[in-house]
């Protein structure tokens, strides 16, 4: 047995080598060998993880007889395509010197089928051209069809909900009108500039938004404030301190004449549409629909299934705490406020181990304009950012809209970024009186 784990460490040493030699960091590829996969450690470890921009591209597994290969064939690519961002696995099977690789495309059918490859430019080359670039639906949260499971905890020593049990709830999503989905966000001309300026997107936390019950409207939904210490109420609101959001809008809401007007700087700033990219929805990143609901008169008028389901966890576990339930309920808002149609991008910022690695991401502070309020944020990397910038639509009343177009596409094409600059569609705009 000692033998057999130092071939594979020799072979696995040697195929890094050869893969390093062509998928350079300069690209954005890491190659990591012998990776534990969680949530924890005992759920599965590859030999070989290739990642490209920090998410996982490729999943590399080394055997060394034809049996070993089939018990790989079926128990590995599940546990690959299923706890994973990878589009491909590839079962390296030494005993003839073979890459057998499948695809997440062909494991989605079944039989799956693998394709044999004898050179390792040619398994490159499928890496280099593989693409995860998938679309993401809108969620319907008290949909008939939406299949909520009981809490799963990390670890019952963490109290820490299991992010992959946490999206799999919140990601049973719809469209509301078209197969592709695109979003919005209306900003200021000035925040676009310091966006593409920088090549970062700033996510802010949450204790200095305007609204005061910013992720603890669910909260207190579930548990009732009034019963609580004040050193409990503080504590509760720092610890709102590990999430940061962008909110967008839906798709339905581009170039909406309110939306100029609440949040485009009177339409003088820019709507800018993106589309997702799926595959870099994973490890702490989040995005799905607010859900608006009405505050209950008591416990048994809680319509929606997931806080219900936390409501009756809550009452049998009294030690459950705030933390425990982020970053579910951080996706609820008031009733009255149900006209934004927000779809909310959240970060999770927890130390835990409940996820594999420390965040990437400094946390910095700033003074809130609005309130005075000290508010952490985080900049993401331009690259890192799971959203495409695909158009930047101009606000109707934009003065020398031309120059501003041309401008904004010299600075699009220098920086590499291939989205368009057109005009709002809206032709009149009146500023409404104060």
């Amino acid at each position: 047995m000692k033998d057999l784990y130092a071939t594979e460490k020799k072979i696995m040493k040697s195929l890094i080598n050869m893969l390093s030699q062509k998928l350079t960091e300069d690209k954005g590829y890491e190659i990591s060998s012998e990776v534990a996969w969680g949530p924890t450690s005992r759920d599965v470890r590859f030999d070989m993880v290739l990642r490209k921009d920090k998410f996982v591209k490729a999943i590399f597994e080394i055997k060394q007889s034809e049996r070993g290969f089939q018990l790989a064939l079926q128990r590995i690519p599940s546990l690959v395509f299923t706890k994973t961002t990878a589009n491909i696995l590839v079962i390296y099977l030494s005993k003839n010197k073979s890459f057998n690789i499948i695809s997440k495309d062909s494991f989605n059918t079944q039989p799956f089928s693998y394709k044999t490859i004898y050179e390792i430019d040619g398994v490159i080359r499928l890496i280099e051209e593989s693409s995860s670039e998938d679309n993401i639906k809108l969620i319907d949260y008290n949909s008939s069809n939406l299949n909520i499971e009981e809490p799963k905890f990390y670890e019952q020593t963490e109290r820490t909900l299991d992010p992959e049990w946490c999206r799999n709830q919140l990601k049973q999503l719809k469209t509301k009108n078209e197969e592709d989905l695109k979003i919005c966000r209306y900003s200021s001309l000035d925040s676009l500039f310091s966006t593409l300026n920088n090549m970062t997107f700033q996510m802010n936390g949450l204790p200095g938004m305007n609204d005061k019950n910013e992720g603890l409207y669910a909260w207190n939904i579930i548990n009732d404030p009034s019963k609580m210490s004040n050193h409990e109420t503080k504590r509760r609101k720092s610890l709102v301190n590990n999430a940061y959001i962008i909110s967008y809008s839906s798709g339905i809401k581009i170039d909406d004449l309110a939306q100029w007007r609440l949040y485009g700087d009177d339409a003088k700033g820019v709507c800018c549409v993106y589309s997702v990219r799926m595959n870099m929805i994973t490890e702490r990143f989040y995005l799905h629909p607010v859900n608006y609901i009405e505050k209950p008169n008591d416990e048994k008028d809680v319509n929606d299934k997931l806080l219900q389901l936390f409501l009756n966890y809550v009452q049998k576990h009294s030690d459950l705490d705030f933390a425990d339930l982020s970053p579910a309920i951080f996706f609820y808002k008031p009733k009255e406020y149900e006209y934004e149609d927000e779809v909310r991008l959240l970060f999770d910022n927890k130390e835990t181990s409940a996820y594999r690695t420390t965040s990437p991401y400094t946390m910095k502070w700033l003074l809130t304009s609005a309130n005075n309020i000290p508010n952490p944020y985080i900049d993401i990397p331009y690259k890192d950012f799971p959203l495409k910038l695909e158009k930047i639509l101009l606000g109707p009343n934009i003065n020398d809209i031309d120059t501003i177009q041309v401008q904004l596409e010299s600075m699009l094409k220098q920086l590499g970024i291939p989205a368009v600059v057109e005009p709002s569609t809206i032709s009149s705009y009146r500023t409404p009186t104060k």
